[in-house]
């Protein structure tokens, strides 16, 4: 903050003799800054930026695009990780909590009891079902739900802050039709409990409290309501904010965030009926005029309808997904993943001819290698479906027959090659490992299950 203008101070870091380190909190805010901030870096700069695990999963590749450089040129580090020590701190504060699994054991026996849990988000949902803090939660709630306005914004804040929409108060107040006078965030203690104003935006005070607020009170459909009234309304704001709310609003990863994280450790939720909840979603804002003819919507879509294995309704999502993208001459490898996926999960799941097992494995191997061979693609994303290749070949190795077999054996071959030469340093090494692992085992498993006919 040596001068009023950014791109000034920009020049004269990058201009300063030795190393310099910059670093950037939350850089999923900070994309302007970043894009300006491209045409002053040098080799003498080295960038660290932050983000939370979920956030940076969904914007790591808008954040390459905008810094111009490879996913080779970035390594990735988890700085979410909990030492031992303070695993023992965690351990005493739960005894002395009284919580029912630490009351009555010891600090070494707290701490084998904590040693399977690496993370906070691990380790939190004791602490929130505590007597002290479930009791506070539920009276947060019960005043909350006295004033649905109340109520639907800390809901908006949830999906604001959760899935990364980056909006100020007064767009947030907007798009849910709320009159910010109505609605004290400083002044009202509940609303204050979960949220608060900073800087012009209104920020969640845990984004794992919040979450786990939607399941203690299953407030999914309250949450899904929201969601669609600032999909209809989104066109109050600028051209850009709309499109990505819209965007953002159907994307499959953001409502599984915010609906399904296991790791909160709550009683399963009726899948089939939040499901049918999020499908009917879909349906219904279909008729939003950026998604009659968007093929990335139809894509989310169908991915939903095969969460429920509604293949057949997935399959013509899918067609619907490939007609609009060739028809705007756009790049289908993100729709190429998941129909990949598609055919595999499909014959894994329902029981389709032996006969054509081969022709869809085949299909599906070559759409997959497609993707990897683009370089505007992000092999990640199928590295992440690799364990269909193993659960399909288990299910049907019987039915291919010696031609078949060695065809399948050197597709495994060429998958292994492929994945092993593009492999970035630092980058989704855990997703790397794992998916060449499952290829590997899937080639032994075609070996020692082969029958010679």
């Amino acid at each position: 903050e040596q001068y009023p203008d950014y791109e000034k101070e920009c020049k004269k870091i990058a201009d300063m003799e030795g190393e310099k380190v910059l670093f950037f909190e939350n850089y999923n805010l900070c994309f302007d800054a970043l894009k300006k901030l491209r045409g002053y870096m040098n080799s003498t700069i080295t960038l660290v930026v932050s983000c939370r695990t979920f956030l940076n999963l969904n914007m790591f590749t808008q954040l390459s695009k905008v810094l111009g450089k490879k996913t080779d040129d970035f390594y990735e580090y988890d700085l979410d990780a909990l030492s031992n020590r303070e695993k023992e701190k965690i351990a005493v504060m739960l005894h002395n909590m009284k919580v029912a699994e630490f009351k009555d054991i010891g600090k070494k026996q707290g701490l084998d009891k904590l040693k399977k849990y690496n993370q906070w988000v691990d380790i939190v949902v004791f602490y929130f079902n505590s007597e002290p803090v479930s009791t506070q939660l539920d009276k947060i709630y019960f005043e909350l739900s006295k004033d649905p306005n109340k109520l639907l914004l800390v809901l908006g804040c949830i999906v604001n802050n959760i899935v990364g929409l980056n909006l100020l108060a007064g767009q947030l107040f907007d798009l849910l039709e709320i009159q910010q006078g109505k609605v004290g965030i400083t002044r009202d203690p509940d609303v204050n409990e979960m949220i608060v104003n900073s800087k012009g935006r209104i920020e969640l005070r845990s984004s794992i409290l919040s979450l786990y607020f939607i399941r203690k009170h299953s407030l999914f459909h309250d949450t899904i309501e929201v969601m669609s009234r600032m999909v209809r309304n989104a066109d109050r704001l600028s051209p850009q904010d709309a499109e990505n709310i819209k965007r953002q609003l159907i994307s499959i990863s953001n409502i599984s965030e915010l609906f399904y994280k296991s790791k909160l450790g709550l009683r399963k939720i009726s899948n089939d009926d939040l499901q049918d909840e999020i499908l009917d979603y879909f349906g219904e804002i279909s008729d939003v005029a950026y998604y009659k003819k968007n093929q990335f919507f139809w894509l989310q879509y169908a991915m939903a309808c095969m969460d429920l294995k509604k293949y057949e309704m997935a399959e013509n999502h899918f067609k619907l997904a490939y007609k609009y993208a060739h028809e705007k001459n756009i790049n289908s490898y993100q729709i190429d993943v998941q129909f990949g996926r598609f055919l595999l999960e499909k014959g894994c799941q329902t029981d389709i001819n032996g006969r054509d097992s081969f022709k869809i494995f085949k299909e599906a191997h070559n759409l997959w290698q497609k993707v990897l061979n683009n370089r505007d693609a992000e092999g990640y994303y199928v590295y992440k479906q690799v364990t269909l290749y193993e659960e399909f070949i288990k299910k049907y190795v019987k039915y291919f027959n010696a031609s078949e077999f060695n065809k399948v054996n050197q597709m495994i071959d060429s998958f292994l090659k492929n994945i092993e030469r593009s492999r970035p340093n630092g980058i989704r090494q855990n997703e790397i490992s794992n998916a060449i692992k499952h290829l590997k085992d899937s080639k032994i498993f075609l070996w020692e299950n082969f029958i010679i006919e």
